[in-house]
């Protein structure tokens, strides 16, 4: 099986969110691979990853590097926990990481509401 995000995450959050939503669904040994620019945040994949499988340094270039991860305790995750929430106007306003409007509505979005 081969999943990609194909558009680079926003934020750490969102990275986060994406990886930890698949690691819940697929099958607990499954292989992983990522890859990214170390400016983009690559480096916390092993900070991040490490308290529920093998995570190894497979080769760096160019600036970027490439992990290998293989999961070997089966992750909690709970959509719940990533929902961040602010009011506007008497509104309450949902949200996720990445999404727009993370901290505090923007013009566009107000303007619409």
């Amino acid at each position: 099986m081969r999943l990609g995000l194909h558009k680079k995450p926003k934020n750490k959050g969102e990275a986060q969110l994406h990886i930890f939503s698949l690691l819940a669904i697929l099958p607990v040994t499954t292989d992983w691979w990522l890859v990214g620019e170390q400016r983009s945040g690559i480096r916390h994949v092993e900070p991040l990853l490490s308290p529920f499988g093998i995570v190894t340094l497979v080769d760096t270039a160019r600036r970027c590097r490439l992990y290998h991860f293989r999961c070997i305790l089966p992750l909690p995750f709970d959509l719940l926990n990533y929902w961040d929430r602010y009011n506007y106007q008497g509104l309450t306003i949902k949200t996720l990481p990445g999404i727009f409007s993370r901290d505090g509505l923007d013009a566009g979005s107000q303007l619409l509401l």
